[in-house]
C-alpha cells in the first residue's frame, strides 16, 4: 500500500487553479487547436496546466490537495477532487459520453460545479476530436469567479 509522505504544507508547491489536461491521454482528448485555446483561456486566468499521467499518485494527491479551482476534461484524473479542498470544479465533456459522476462527487464535496459539453470535430473512434467553445469557457469561468 502506498502511503503519502508527511510533508509540512509549506514544503510543497500547490497551485490554486489547476487545469488537468488530457493532451497526453490515448483517448478522449481535445483537438490540438481546442487544447491550445482552452489552455490559453485558463492560463490567462491563473490556471496551471498539469499532466497527471506524468506524476506518481502521491504527487497527484499532494498537487490537488491545495487547489481551489479545478478544470478538466472528463476522465480518471478528475477523481482526484476527492483530495482537494477546492470550492469549484469545471468539467469539460465529450458530447456522446457526458456522465454525471464528477457532478455528484462535487455536490457531495460541497463544490460549485459547472460543465461544458463540447462538440466533435470530425470522426474519431477514440474521441480524440473534442472541441470546446472558448467563448462559453470564458463566460463560465467568469461566472464561477464571480460566485467565489
Amino acid at each position: 500500500m502506498e502511503r503519502l509522505p508527511r510533508l509540512p504544507v509549506d514544503s510543497t508547491y500547490s497551485p490554486k487553479r489547476i487545469y488537468i489536461s488530457r493532451a497526453k491521454a490515448r483517448w478522449r482528448r481535445l483537438t490540438d487547436q481546442s487544447e491550445g485555446d482552452v489552455r490559453s483561456v485558463l492560463e490567462a486566468r491563473g490556471f496551471e496546466t498539469v499532466f497527471l499521467e506524468d506524476m506518481a499518485w502521491t504527487e497527484q494527491v499532494l498537487l490537488l490537495s491545495g487547489a481551489e479551482f479545478i478544470a478538466g476534461l472528463h476522465g480518471a484524473g478528475l477523481a482526484n477532487i476527492l483530495f482537494a479542498k477546492a470550492g469549484t470544479l469545471l468539467e469539460l465533456h465529450n458530447p456522446l459520453e457526458a456522465r454525471s459522476y464528477f457532478a455528484l462527487m462535487a455536490r457531495e464535496l460541497n463544490m460549485r460545479y459547472a460543465y461544458i459539453i463540447g462538440t466533435l470535430g470530425g470522426c474519431s473512434k477514440k474521441f480524440n476530436n473534442i472541441v470546446v467553445d472558448c467563448q462559453d469557457l470564458e463566460r463560465i469561468v467568469n461566472q464561477l469567479d464571480g460566485a467565489s
